[in-house]
């Protein structure tokens, strides 16, 4: 059975790309043209219903993982990785770069 052809028109790429833009768009103005208290709650349940569609999302990607625990030596590299790229980025901040000015002055973190 062959595989479905593409469509000639992405829309689903360009309601994506429409929503980023948008949403970034949105993210610079608001500020600008709400209160600072009315944009306080506005950015309280922002952060709501964000975290509830990561979740939700994490959740789905939860249900489509499986472990062959036939396997488990092979999972030990990607946790490894994993790991070490997480904490590569905790350990940035300690790390001098030398096109920084804070750096070469010594106000860095």
């Amino acid at each position: 059975m062959s595989e479905p052809e593409p469509p000639l028109i992405p829309s689903k790429l360009i309601w994506f790309t429409v929503n980023l833009i948008g949403g970034l768009a949105c993210s610079q103005l608001f500020p600008t043209i709400m209160s600072e208290d009315v944009y306080h709650v506005f950015e309280e349940i922002i952060a709501v219903l964000t975290m509830t569609a990561l979740s939700f999302i994490m959740i789905n990607v939860g249900y489509d993982f499986d472990i062959d625990k036939a396997k488990w030596k092979s999972y030990i590299k990607d946790y490894l990785v994993g790991e070490l790229s997480d904490d590569a980025w905790k350990l940035q901040k300690y790390w001098p770069c030398t096109w920084c000015v804070e750096c070469r002055m010594g106000f860095s973190d």
